[in-house]
């Protein structure tokens, strides 16, 4: 079984921000309409590589 790790980066004021990091990506999804909802500019989810390196998976516009 492998492991895989989201990260949802929001974009507030020109400042990115870490939202949060799940397994799932149906919540990395969830949590990035949340960010937008609740005021930032756009939502950025990423995927973790087997590298280490991250991945964009989907990106969002308020």
């Amino acid at each position: 079984m492998t492991w895989e790790q989201y990260e949802v980066w929001a974009n507030t004021n020109g400042t990115d921000e870490l939202v949060d990091t799940t397994k799932s990506l149906k919540e990395a999804r969830h949590l990035a309409k949340k960010a937008i909802n609740a005021g930032a500019a756009s939502a950025t989810i990423y995927l973790e590589t087997a590298d280490g390196d991250y991945e964009q998976i989907d990106s969002i516009d308020g």
